[in-house]
């Protein structure tokens, strides 16, 4: 006789076919299998044996999965999960799978393709090129390198009448530039009236406050002349004698001449005002400054006046010492547009141009020409002389 049997557990065990009384094995099943309590669930003693008898490996053997219905629909597999659980395999197989997964994992992955960086736009505006204004530059440029930018800079010089340098900078607003450098102060004034969208770093201007710099909240940059009491504290030092000071400046050297002769005549000193360089031969001065607006040509021409006076000529530019002045008290033009450059990278960092205002160059250039010195008859301290930047010529070269 035929017998269908259900396993999926020991609390699910019923007989669902006719009793089997043939073999011992039968027996078994019918002893297991018995039918539940009139309640609908098997008495305690039916769940005790089953429980046990259903997880012993009797059963497991005894069992004949082939005659059991419920195993032909899924129990098999209920089984065949209980021996893979007690089976020495149980733990090697998920270690296994580990070994397999882990190389994957930390294997090297392929970078995600991105759009490449787009590159900064800078611009430079001037109105006119000289050794300052290169210097300027190349000091730009060298700070830039540092900063690892490489920008794709757009340069732009105008000449001309006011109208024609206005058209030329407001081009940079439309080149979509981030950052312009304006190089010298009518660049400066230029950029600072026409780019009201762009952010702007000016250099190359000795004295921004007497332009009315920076002016505007996209306006910053360096201030590179040397502080009114910082030259009557040099020109001291360098003729620690002179009780009378000359001075001579161009139409834009009013605010930097007017501080000077006030620090001057608050120390004791006699504050001569110079209006052209044909009048230095008839003043009576023991040491004559030059402003920077004085042209190269200019400081020539009063050096030769000058000449076996045994008055001091104190310059502002190198040009002034290349012309014949003995002294030269400066900042380096290529330290500014060092300092330039570190202001544009703060700038597109995000930082606001009006909250960086204008920075100052505090380290400055002492230079001596001796040729000069020995035909105005002007001797040098030597605690001046050792305290020089650069001599020229050279101590110790042969005549």
């Amino acid at each position: 006789m035929e017998v269908a049997w259900d396993c999926k557990g020991p609390r699910r065990n019923k007989f669902v076919g006719p009793r089997a009384s043939e073999d011992g094995a039968g027996r078994r099943h019918e002893s297991v299998h018995r039918a539940p309590s009139p309640a609908g669930r098997p008495t305690n003693g039916t769940r005790s044996v089953q429980r046990r008898f259903a997880t012993s490996r009797v059963y497991r053997q005894r069992h004949d999965y082939r005659r059991c219905a419920a195993c032909a629909d899924g129990s098999e597999i209920q089984m065949s999960r209980r021996l893979l659980s007690r089976s020495p395999l149980r733990h090697a197989l998920p270690v296994g799978l580990a070994l397999l997964l882990v190389p994957l994992w930390h294997a090297p992955r392929a970078p995600a393709a991105t759009a490449p960086p787009s590159r900064e736009q800078l611009g430079i505006f001037t109105t006119g090129r000289d050794a300052h204004v290169d210097a300027v530059l190349a000091g730009i440029h060298a700070g830039l390198r540092l900063a690892g930018l490489e920008p794709d800079m757009l340069e732009k010089t105008a000449a001309g009448d006011s109208d024609i340098a206005r058209a030329t900078v407001e081009e940079f607003a439309f080149e979509g530039t981030d950052v312009v450098f304006a190089i010298g102060a009518d660049a400066a004034m230029l950029a600072r009236d026409a780019l009201r969208s762009r952010s702007v770093v000016f250099a190359g201007v000795g004295y921004p406050e007497a332009h009315g710099l920076p002016g505007r909240g996209n306006v910053c940059g360096v201030a590179g002349g040397v502080p009114p009491a910082e030259i009557v504290e040099w020109m001291r030092r360098v003729a620690p004698a002179a009780e009378r000071l000359g001075t001579l400046g161009g139409d834009r050297d009013a605010f930097v001449l007017g501080e000077v002769a006030r620090i001057a005549s608050a120390e004791g000193i006699d504050v001569i005002a110079i209006a052209r360089a044909a009048d230095v031969a008839g003043a009576d001065c023991d040491a004559v400054w030059l402003a920077p607006g004085v042209s190269d040509d200019a400081a020539a021409a009063i050096a030769r006046a000058l000449a076996g006076r045994h008055v001091a000529l104190i310059g502002s530019r190198r040009g002034h010492l290349d012309a014949g002045c003995s002294v030269a008290i400066r900042t380096d033009p290529a330290e500014q547009g060092l300092h330039a450059a570190a202001l544009a990278q703060r700038v597109l960092a995000g930082r606001s141009p009006q909250r960086i205002g204008v920075r100052r160059i505090h380290r400055r250039r002492l230079e001596i020409n001796l040729d000069a010195a020995r035909r105005l008859r002007h001797e040098l301290p030597l605690p001046v002389l050792a305290a020089a930047d650069h001599l020229a010529p050279a101590l110790g070269r042969r005549r």
